[in-house]
């Protein structure tokens, strides 16, 4: 049982928090994932695919952080019953097993025989349900935080917007390029065409592995769930949108240092050219979608989705 000390200075930490707790949010998800990202090589053993689990598990950063802080300055108890919440959480974590058991040309094997490997995908599951089920948190500001990811009704043009404003400007980009004959990007030299029985299939397995692991929940409950909306309220829309595409930019600087991404200091400068600008387009969808959180994540996934789109414009153009 806590004295009057204990209590006044657990209340003196809870009220510096809440005086700071943006600048703590940045902190923590920053401590968080470039710990990792760095131990990664170390952690990983030399094992390539347990590299890539293990970054992914770092850019889990982002949205621990701001379940840590939000736990933090709103600890009180929500009306929400602990076994909703654990129900979805068992049910989200096998959901990423079998997606583990599907995803094996992409993050290597899925079996106890390489205990690195297997130990990693099992954190990330768990992550990954921790993440989700936290809308159902038994914490108010875990909860208030993460029920943004269940606002789905907006209005439809909203969808296309996030879910086809990226890929189409992928596909009028590429299309131009090849009308006009000009080189494209070195990793798009080797696509092979597919099937498209085999093709498609294989695109939904690669959205729904980009959604859950590659960025979209890892970081938005971080940048738009929780930093936008404080940021917007002291500084206004345009400055918190320049701030967050700085720091969105500068966060991802390991994965450049340790090898994850090809390049060095310039490409990793020359990411802000565009973290900035599509830090306004992010504002923009928040503002107009009720502050949905879901909406986010799907127009972060077709920003990381360019890749594999790029690749089916290029089987449509090779046929």
């Amino acid at each position: 049982m806590l004295d009057k000390s204990g209590v006044k200075s657990r209340g003196n930490f809870v009220a510096l928090v809440v005086r700071h707790q943006t600048a703590l949010f940045f902190v923590v998800a920053f401590l968080i994932s470039w710990t990792i990202w760095f131990l990664s090589p170390v952690l990983s053993t030399g094992d390539n695919d347990a590299k890539l689990v293990i970054t992914l598990i770092g850019a889990y950063g982002p949205a621990f952080a701001a379940i840590i802080v939000s736990s933090i300055t709103s600890p009180e108890r929500s009306d929400i019953k602990s076994v909703r919440r654990w129900g979805v959480f068992v049910l989200m974590f096998l959901i990423v097993n079998v997606i583990w058991l599907l995803s094996t040309e992409k993050f290597g094997s899925f079996n106890p025989g390489n205990s690195v490997l297997f130990t990693s995908k099992l954190i990330l599951a768990v992550l990954v349900a921790f993440v989700i089920s936290g809308m159902f948190s038994s914490r108010k500001g875990v909860s208030d935080l993460l029920l943004p990811l269940t606002i789905w009704r907006v209005k439809p043009i909203w969808y296309l917007i996030v879910l086809l404003g990226i890929p189409l400007l992928i596909v009028v980009a590429i299309y131009l390029a090849w009308l006009l004959d000009a080189p494209f990007p070195e990793q798009f030299n080797f696509v092979q065409p597919q099937p498209w029985s085999q093709l498609l299939p294989g695109l939904l397995l690669a959205y729904i592995q980009t959604m859950l692991f590659q960025g979209p929940l890892n970081e938005e409950p971080g940048w738009r769930g929780f930093a936008l909306p404080k940021l917007q309220k002291t500084f206004g829309s345009i400055i918190a949108s320049i701030m967050i595409g700085v720091i969105w930019g500068f966060w991802h600087a390991p994965l450049y240092w340790t090898g994850i991404y090809s390049g060095g200091i310039e490409e990793m400068l020359g990411r802000l050219l565009w973290t900035i600008p599509l830090a306004f387009l992010f504002t923009w969808v928040y503002k107009h979608t009720q502050g949905s959180l879901l909406m986010s994540i799907l127009l972060h996934t077709s920003v990381n989705f360019q890749g594999d789109i790029s690749s089916v414009v290029l089987q449509a153009l090779l046929r």
